[in-house]
């Protein structure tokens, strides 16, 4: 049975990349993959957090703090799976609460890996942008 399930698991991480996950990665994203072995990309989670109690609130240190509440624990919650699943694959990645999103380098196959999870509304990139102003 255990050898079965081995199987499974190594013939699935093989798999093409489904039409769905291609529509979850950006065009640039997979503009940078063309040229570049590796990219820097955001992955940005599906679930949203609800925000309407922190207007029913009195002060503005109280809607803040619900509202910064409400964000880390849709945060938490959403992307717990993604981070186990990429902690046991060595990934590195940094989570960004506010935006409900996980910065990381990788590379396409990992992207379209990433992609194709439910959890996972699509994948951004995330340029370096250089200003020559002083």
């Amino acid at each position: 049975m255990f050898p079965m399930l081995l199987l499974a698991i190594a013939l699935t991480s093989f798999a093409p990349p489904t039409p769905a996950a291609a529509t979850k990665i950006d065009a640039y994203v997979q503009a940078i993959f063309r040229t570049e072995d590796t990219a820097e990309f955001l992955v940005i989670l599906a679930p949203r957090a609800d925000l309407s109690a922190a207007a029913r609130l009195p002060s503005k240190m109280e809607k803040g703090r619900a509202v910064r509440d409400a964000l880390w624990h849709t945060a938490q919650t959403s992307q717990a799976g993604l981070r186990v699943w990429l902690d046991a694959r060595g990934v590195s990645y940094r989570p960004f609460y506010i935006v409900n999103a996980i910065l990381v380098t990788g590379n396409e196959s990992l992207a379209q890996a990433i992609a194709v999870r439910p959890e996972v509304a699509r994948l951004v990139a995330n340029p370096r942008i250089k200003n020559d102003m002083p």
